[in-house]
């Protein structure tokens, strides 16, 4: 088989949001900057046959593509961006606390970083979530100095906790729309993300079989 014919390509995605975006569609917005997603993408059927197609093993849209760009850099196949191939990906609407729901999507990723762990550490995240750890950390280390009676080391520690929490819904209502709905919405589900995301990510680390954070 001719090398040459093993070839893949990636275009430009355009995803329109308002200029004062919900925490979601600023979330899918960074689709636009993402090197290869399979809503603008082809492949030459030599490239896929050698690769495999599609990872079977992620049932969701989530993690899939990266699997296959991965699969792709592991086999050496050239993935030729295309400027002038565009797409637009219109922002779906969501339910409110949406963002809880998706923290689910966490488990997939253990998969693709046993499959792939240099890429992922260099395409995806070259680290964990570690403030997330800290805010469960801090947490249970209140409740456990106030279970003890220890009842200023308990407010200090969950006054970091606060801060921490704090820190973090700041970061999701920065530059987003402002109404009253959508600020309820990122102060109720940001008390949740972190144990939640924690949560799944455990979860596909031991379903999967790897050691993952």
């Amino acid at each position: 088989m001719n090398r040459k014919e093993r070839i893949s390509f990636t275009g430009k995605v355009i995803v329109p949001v308002p200029e004062k975006p919900t925490d979601y569609q600023r979330n899918v917005s960074q689709l636009a900057t993402a090197d290869f997603i399979t809503a603008n993408c082809a492949c030459s059927r030599p490239a896929l046959d050698l690769v495999h197609g599609f990872d079977e093993a992620f049932p969701s849209a989530w993690r899939e593509d990266s699997a296959l760009e991965f699969e792709l850099f592991k086999h050496q196949v050239p993935i030729v961006k295309l400027d002038n191939a565009k797409v637009i990906h219109p922002v779906r609407k969501a339910p409110w606390g949406v963002s809880i729901r998706d923290q689910k999507k966490s488990m997939f990723n253990a998969l693709l970083f046993k499959k792939y762990p240099d890429f992922y550490r260099k395409k995806i995240a070259s680290h964990p979530v570690w403030s997330y750890y800290l805010i469960i950390i801090l947490s249970l280390a209140a409740i456990i100095l106030f279970t003890l009676g220890h009842l200023a080391a308990g407010f200090v520690t969950i006054g970091m906790w606060g801060l921490f929490i704090a820190k973090f819904i700041y970061k999701r209502l920065k530059g987003t729309v402002m109404s009253f709905s959508h600020g309820m919405e990122m102060i109720v589900t940001s008390l949740f993300i972190p144990y939640l995301s924690v949560f799944w990510t455990l979860c596909g680390a031991i379903r999967y079989k790897v050691f993952f954070l």
